[in-house]
């Protein structure tokens, strides 16, 4: 008999299938991306709806089968994120970061850091004006998480040059840049570390970013991930 198992989770996307039932994909902090298949689903059924809505925070019991399709037995909401609803914009960044996890993880493999660090951004959202600035912060910490990203405030070749560019996710200067490598001046370079280690969502939201950056960041997450 197939052992009943559980996880914590926040819940990316869902999708009808068939006949009353939804599948949805969640990052669990202990097992990292999974899919369920959910039955019995119906507009009567509040729990059920509320439970597999984008961004809800959920306690998951499940059972394994012979595909990677997990069946859901029962579950719990731990917080359905309402405020992300109020708004558009709150939507299309809680959105993006979702989108940054699936690009990211293979499902089953655990990142329990990376989950807490998704959770406490995705309640962010809300409380911040700028969401640029927050979703630039976390696809950086995100790159750095899956060792795809290292940046210093000297040259990773020699450490006695300042670091102006990124080149395959090492800080280099400019005798060790190459032409695929991206150029900062000294302002944005103090910029872009402060996005990638900044501990503090207050500081954040104090911070200046350069409009160009959101969608350069944007533009290097892909590329890191594709060259991985």
């Amino acid at each position: 008999m197939t052992q009943e198992e559980k996880a914590e989770g926040i819940v990316l996307r869902a999708f009808d299938y068939k006949d009353r039932q939804r599948i949805i994909t969640v990052f669990t902090q202990e097992s990292g991306i999974i899919s369920l298949i959910i039955k019995g689903i119906s507009k009567k059924n509040f729990r059920l709806l509320s439970l597999s809505t984008p961004f809800s925070q959920v306690e998951v019991h499940f059972k394994k089968g012979k595909t990677d399709l997990f069946r859901y037995v029962d579950g719990t909401i731990i917080d359905e994120h309402l405020r992300l609803r109020e708004q558009y914009a709150y939507l299309q960044t809680a959105g993006g970061l979702a989108q940054a996890i699936l690009q990211s993880q293979l499902p089953g493999k655990p990142a329990p850091s990376l989950y807490l660090l998704f959770r406490s951004f995705l309640k962010q959202v809300p409380l911040f004006d700028n969401h640029a600035t927050l979703l630039a912060s976390f696809r950086l910490k995100l790159l750095r998480h899956e060792g795809l990203l290292a940046l210093s405030p000297e040259c990773t070749h020699c450490t006695d040059a300042p670091a102006r560019y990124l080149l395959q996710g090492e800080s280099v200067c400019a005798l060790h840049q190459a032409p695929s490598a991206i150029a900062f001046n000294e302002e944005e370079w103090g910029t872009l570390n402060h996005l990638e280690s900044t501990q503090q969502f207050s500081k954040l939201r104090s911070l200046h970013i350069p409009p160009h950056f959101p969608d350069l960041i944007a533009a290097y997450f892909r590329d890191r991930l594709r060259q991985d």
